[in-house]
């Protein structure tokens, strides 16, 4: 939550320091913008541009003209960061599955089953940060951080067709996801015509993580007590390389552009899983029935698939008192995560106790997530 304010704050401060200078520049010429009341320092730029080494032209400094310059082209960034804040529904997996039914024979029909495919499947936020420098005219290096951590309390489901009776239980499902990934990459800017390319190849870091709980609790029919804890679990954390394409152009004569942005990377590192059962069964007069069992797979191979899609609208406008451009962007954004690993399997606990019959069983597999919402920044490029 805090990560989500400080994200949140930006963006306002951000968007209280803009205004609307995104004023016409003849191909760079100092004598014009200035009589179009440019910012000081947009003049200073576009003649430094004119004849620095870097920048051998104005339009090597302005980019393409597509039959417009922009004072928000011609200013030429040596730093840049952001911070995005992505609303993303989530729909995150250890894997495998969570089973649980119980039976008394006194009554008619099945009094519990359940057949839940386990994970977090909701709405959630999760903060993007990235800086970056350029180190020519046509390089930069950037970093790159986004974490994602919620919770969610769930009520387990039932096999399509299957009928509860009435019990007594209190039943509770718990599950949690963490998705992380840090990135340091080289990105090599062009452009061609009224298109700007970005392409970015480098090293990330990633980590996964899922896992559910579901424990019940309670007299479920007369004089019969029963209690269980199921759970399975998926982690991965590892590194590998990334790498993206993006591209941006100019919609009319705003400073406004559509951009469209894809990535992927591959990780490989020490995967985890684990399936658990554990309960309790009180029928009187006889004996309690109480077992546990658990099945692990520990610091085994793993390798991490991520894709990534954004598709947007980005404004750009120079700040009022600093050198510097401000850029809001949003999109909408994709992400699918795939876990490979060896085999985990399961573990179960059941029997027969009286007229009471209850069978369960706690599976992981390979973890999964699926994302998909809206990601809104802001940044800085000085």
């Amino acid at each position: 939550m805090k990560a989500t304010g400080l994200v949140l704050s930006a963006l306002l401060a951000l968007a209280w320091e803009m205004a609307p200078a995104c004023q016409a520049i003849d191909d760079g010429n100092a004598a014009n913008a200035q009589s179009r009341n440019a910012p000081a320092f947009i003049v200073a730029e576009a003649a430094f541009a004119k004849d620095s080494a870097l920048n051998k032209s104005s339009s090597a400094a302005c980019g393409p003209n597509c039959g417009n310059g922009f004072a928000c082209d011609c200013f030429r960034p040596i730093w840049f960061a952001g911070a995005e804040m992505t609303a993303l529904h989530v729909d995150a997996t250890p894997g495998g599955r969570i089973r649980l039914s119980i039976d008394d024979s006194d009554t008619a029909g099945l009094d519990f089953n359940i057949s839940d495919n386990s994970g977090y499947q909701d709405f959630t936020y999760a903060p993007r940060l990235f800086i970056g420098r350029q180190i020519g005219e046509n390089w930069s290096i950037v970093t790159r951080y986004w974490h994602l951590d919620a919770f969610d309390f769930a009520v387990p489901t039932s096999p399509v067709g299957t009928v509860n009776l009435t019990n007594f239980l209190t039943i509770d499902e718990t599950d949690h996801v963490e998705l992380y990934n840090f990135d340091i990459e080289a990105m090599r800017s062009s452009t061609h015509g009224c298109w700007k390319i970005d392409g970015t190849i480098g090293a990330r870091h990633s980590s996964f993580f899922a896992d559910s709980t579901l424990t019940t609790f309670g007299v479920f029919t007369p004089g019969n007590f029963q209690m269980m804890l199921l759970s399975n679990q998926t982690s991965f954390d590892g590194t590998g390389l990334t790498g993206s394409l993006s591209a941006r152009r100019r919609l009319g004569n705003s400073c406004a552009s559509l951009f469209f942005s894809g990535r992927g990377s591959n990780a490989w590192g020490t995967a985890e899983g684990r399936g658990r059962a554990s309960g309790a069964l009180a029928v009187s007069p006889n004996p309690p029935l109480v077992g546990a069992a658990t099945v692990t797979r520990n610091n085994a191979e793993g390798e991490l698939a991520i894709s990534e899609l954004q598709v947007g609208v980005q404004w750009e406008r120079q700040l009022k008192c600093i050198p510097a451009t401000a850029f809001f962007r949003t999109a909408f954004e994709y992400q699918y995560w795939r876990l490979n690993m060896p085999p985990i399997g399961g573990a179960g606990f059941g029997g027969t106790l009286g007229d009471i019959q209850i069978n369960s069983f706690a599976s992981a597999a390979e973890g999964k997530a699926e994302l998909y919402g809206l990601a809104l920044g802001a940044g800085l490029t000085w």
